[in-house]
C-alpha cells in the first residue's frame, strides 16, 4: 500500500477527483490473516468492492480497480469474474507467472502498463496477452522503465488518470 507506484496512482487519482481506497491484502504491513496465493487475496479485493458500493454518495456503476505487480494479478483476476467491476487498471503485471484469467467478457476501460525492461512484465508479452482484451483497452510501455518506476512514479500516474478518462 506504501510502494512508490501505488501511493502516485492514489494521489493522481484522488487529486483528479476520484474517490480511492487503498489497502494492503492479507498478511502485509499489519493486516492479520497470511497469505493465501492469490485466491484469499481475490477475496481481500471483493471484500473492498462490497465495502466501497454500500459508501454513500459514490457512483457503484463506476467502480475500477487498480493493481501493481501482484497487485494487478489479483486485479486481473476480480474483474475477470466479478460484475461490479467497471474497468481496470493494471501496472506492471506479472506476465511471466501462469496463464491471465480470460478477460474477454470484461467491461469498461482497460488500461495496461508496463517499462519498456521490465524483466516480470516484458512488453511483447504483455503486447500478446492484450490481444484478448475486448475495447476500450490502451497499453502503455514507458521507455527507461523498469518493474519499479523510480523516478518515473509522476509521469506514470498522470498517464492514468489520462487514459481512464480518456476511455471512460
Amino acid at each position: 500500500m506504501l510502494n512508490n507506484v501505488v501511493v502516485a496512482l492514489a494521489e493522481a487519482f484522488a487529486a483528479d477527483g476520484f474517490a480511492v481506497l487503498q489497502f494492503n491484502f492479507r498478511g502485509v504491513g499489519s493486516s492479520t490473516g497470511h497469505y493465501a496465493e492469490g485466491i484469499g487475496e481475490q477475496a481481500d479485493a471483493q471484500a473492498a468492492l462490497t465495502w466501497l458500493s454500500v459508501q454513500p454518495g459514490l457512483d457503484v456503476d463506476r467502480l475500477f480497480l487498480a493493481g501493481y505487480s501482484f497487485g494487478a494479478r489479483v486485479t486481473l483476476a476480480v474483474a475477470s469474474v466479478d460484475p461490479r467491476v467497471c474497468g481496470f487498471l493494471v501496472v506492471a503485471p506479472p506476465a511471466l507467472r501462469g496463464d491471465w484469467p480470460s478477460l474477454e467478457s470484461t467491461r469498461g476501460p482497460k488500461i495496461v502498463l508496463c517499462g519498456e525492461h521490465d524483466p516480470v512484465a516484458p512488453p511483447e508479452v504483455v503486447t500478446g496477452m492484450m490481444k484478448n482484451i475486448p475495447e476500450p483497452k490502451r497499453l502503455a510501455v514507458f521507455s527507461d522503465a523498469d518493474h519499479f518506476f523510480i523516478g518515473q512514479e509522476r509521469t506514470l500516474a498522470q498517464h492514468a488518470v489520462r487514459l481512464l478518462r480518456e476511455l471512460s
